[in-house]
């Protein structure tokens, strides 16, 4: 099954940010996850899709974002 994952960072003089999306296989579809924070903490993580979609869906999602 496709898995895409993308991870962005940021920094500054004030500030050393990561952001990271994935398309995850669930239940026979796919779910698009989430995490972001300051780089070397805990990240705080989310979900963009609220129930699993079919990959063309959780795709336009993912890059989307």
């Amino acid at each position: 099954m496709p898995q895409d994952k993308a991870s962005l960072y940021y920094k500054d003089a004030r500030s050393d940010k990561e952001y990271h999306v994935s398309i995850v296989p669930k239940d026979g579809q796919h779910i698009v996850t989430v995490a972001w924070g300051r780089r070397g903490s805990t990240l705080q993580t989310g979900v963009k899709t609220n129930l699993p979609v079919p990959y063309d869906k959780a795709k336009k999602v993912f890059d989307g974002i």
